[in-house]
């Protein structure tokens, strides 16, 4: 009965002869397992072997068999005996379970390659985690969209392809939010988005469908992007030549992969403001006098090889304090802001202008 069970056959449908046996098996298994029986029958060799059976349903199981062969006193083989064990599950978690070790090293890895880039190498460390983890995932698109400030766009900021497939980066940027209702829901809502068969979304999801059914997509999944409590963007992978589930193990640790990106990024974020602190006025947004020296060697040292003069421009208000005491602080401010934006409209691209103090502005003007 088992082997009935095995080959998903009646007893009266079972062919008890090698040629059935073979026709049951996996086209691309056939052959090793033709060797194999050839191997125990004429060279005297046990086996041991798994190899893929196609029940006539389509199913596909996997299975363990062993044999060995009895021969006369002539050595010509008599018997083949043996057994055959349907694995299919075992070897399925055995799988599963190598996949997860793999990808847990993987994302260990990404881990700590991030923790050892400087902020300037983040954007670069994203494209080529994305790639990593597509390409080990199998599939054909991965990427990054961040959120607008208010929430009602998004950019496809990060991505990786594999070849055939159209960056989202060639399309136009801040995609509307209310065109795919039904998958933002559930990113707003901080939920992953698992989606093994686009042709098989719910009707609510209609728009979701007819978008992605025309682009391409058979499957996506996609995880929200979360920092002190605020969504900032979302995480994803679309499968474009065959449909793909994921396990709840599998989007687990997808989210540990965005949870990467956002402290990341947040690195890069703050990074950022500290040097624009450093160097630029926070009333103006003008270099401070750190930059503007910074700005003024660099232009000293390319001159004499650039055969080019460089001049300082030094621009102080007289009677600032006067503005300040009868008019108030916010108004002097407000003047030093105006001052600040007409000289920036009178100079050229990669000139510079600075503010050197508290009423003087100024900076290195290259000659033409």
């Amino acid at each position: 009965q088992e082997i009935y069970r095995i080959f998903g056959l009646e007893p009266s449908e079972f062919k008890a002869n090698f040629e059935a046996f073979l026709n049951s098996i996996h086209p691309d298994d056939r052959e090793f397992v033709k060797q194999s029986v050839h191997s125990a029958l004429y060279e005297s060799k046990p086996y041991r072997i798994h190899y893929r059976l196609i029940r006539p349903n389509g199913e596909e199981r996997i299975i363990h068999s062993q044999g060995e062969a009895t021969f006369d006193p002539t050595g010509k083989p008599v018997r083949l005996a043996g057994t055959a064990q349907d694995v299919t599950e075992y070897k399925q978690t055995e799988t599963a379970l190598v996949h997860r070790v793999e990808m847990e090293k993987l994302i260990s890895s990404i881990s700590t390659n991030f923790i050892n880039l400087g902020p300037h190498e983040i954007d670069r460390g994203i494209h080529t985690a994305l790639e990593v983890i597509g390409q080990f995932c199998g599939v054909d698109r991965s990427y990054v969209f961040l959120f607008s400030e208010n929430h009602a766009t998004v950019d496809s900021t990060y991505e990786w392809c594999a070849i055939g497939i159209e960056p989202l980066a060639q399309r136009p940027q801040g995609l509307p939010v209310e065109g795919v209702p039904w998958f933002m829901k559930k990113i707003k809502n901080r939920e992953p988005v698992h989606v093994p068969s686009v042709r098989n979304l719910p009707p609510e999801a209609s728009a979701e469908r007819s978008e992605w059914q025309t682009v391409g997509i058979q499957s996506l999944v996609a995880v929200p992007m979360i920092y002190g409590g605020n969504l900032i963007g979302f995480l994803g992978f679309e499968s474009w030549k065959s449909e793909k589930s994921w396990s709840d193990e599998d989007i687990g640790l997808l989210k540990m992969v965005g949870e990467i990106f956002v402290h990341a990024l947040e690195r890069k974020r703050v990074e950022a403001s500290l040097h624009h602190l450093a160097h630029y006025d926070r009333l103006t947004e003008l270099p401070n006098r750190t930059l503007f020296f910074d700005r003024l060697s660099q232009e000293l040292s390319r001159a004499p090889w650039r055969n080019r003069l460089v001049a300082v421009m030094y621009l102080d208000l007289d009677r600032f304090q006067r503005i300040n005491d009868t008019l108030g602080h916010e108004t002097g401010d407000r003047l030093i802001q105006a001052v600040a934006h007409r000289l920036t409209q009178c100079v050229r691209d990669g000139d510079t202008v600075a503010r050197l103090g508290a009423h003087s502005l100024g900076g290195p003007i290259r000659a033409p």
